[in-house]
């Protein structure tokens, strides 16, 4: 019986908690910075809107130009678990984080903005053009 009612209990957490991550907010901020730029990456993978919307501010929209580059050139490394996202400390403000994506080889493909809030990290800015880095 007290199995029963333990096994019950988790069941009900951990669908509570499914059910809060699928409702979270659009710009409600999602981890650290490069959790939230590794989840735009996987989420423009998978073209899912929802998980975009949520590690994206709430008044910022990716340009079109620049998620359909984002998809090429994670087409093109295999996949979002084929690009790297280091933080570039150096040119950190504050809340506001750069993070450059990358491939095995070096080669920069994007570079993302984020700010840090009290619920996780959103993405403010992605700049995809090499002749802004």
């Amino acid at each position: 019986m007290v199995v029963c009612v333990l096994v019950a209990l988790v069941a009900f957490v951990l669908a509570g908690l499914y059910a809060y991550r699928a409702a979270r907010p659009c710009g409600a901020g999602v981890g650290d910075p490069a959790g939230a730029v590794s989840g735009v990456l996987r989420a423009i993978e998978r073209q899912d809107e929802r998980a975009l919307c949520q590690r994206v501010g709430a008044g910022y929209t990716i340009p079109t130009m620049q998620e359909q580059a984002l998809r090429q050139r994670i087409e093109a490394a295999g996949g979002a678990g084929g690009l790297t996202v280091e933080d570039q400390e150096d040119q950190q403000l504050g809340a506001q984080h750069l993070l450059s994506v990358g491939t095995e080889n070096g080669e920069v493909v994007a570079q993302f903005q984020t700010l840090v809030g009290e619920r996780g990290a959103i993405v403010v800015a992605v700049t995809t053009s090499p002749g802004q880095w």
